[in-house]
């Protein structure tokens, strides 16, 4: 199953939404379960929310595979270099891009400090 919620990223002062795929049976066990944090969520599971019309198919495939896995979606920004800015960890001066203020620090400490945990 795919959860669809918001998440407040003080960085950009916004709501990030999270795409949260739990196995079927997640509220049915007390089995443990590994956490895979990936970016682009609106991009792993369905089609219908992908970029360009074409999921990763993620979440069909987890649907049948042996293992149980819980995958954290962290959809992206989608204006201008918003995404740019928030992967990178350090500031990048481009003859072809331009100034590319890095925000990525804020975004993985926003990740392990405050989306982690609420997971």
């Amino acid at each position: 199953m795919v959860n669809k919620f918001n998440f407040f990223f003080p960085a950009s002062g916004e709501e990030r939404r999270i795409h949260l795929y739990l196995p079927d049976n997640y509220f049915e066990t007390d089995e443990r379960y590994a956490v895979l944090y990936m970016f682009d969520g609106h991009n792993l599971f369905f089609d219908a929310d992908a970029t360009f019309g074409k999921s990763l198919g993620l979440k069909e495939f987890l649907d049948n595979y042996w293992k149980g896995l819980i995958v954290v979606g962290i959809e992206c920004a989608h204006d201008d270099w918003t995404r740019v800015c928030e992967y990178c960890p350090y500031d990048i001066q481009s003859r072809i891009y331009g100034h590319i203020p890095g925000r990525g620090w804020q975004t993985f400490d926003w990740i392990a400090q405050s989306l982690k945990p609420y997971i």
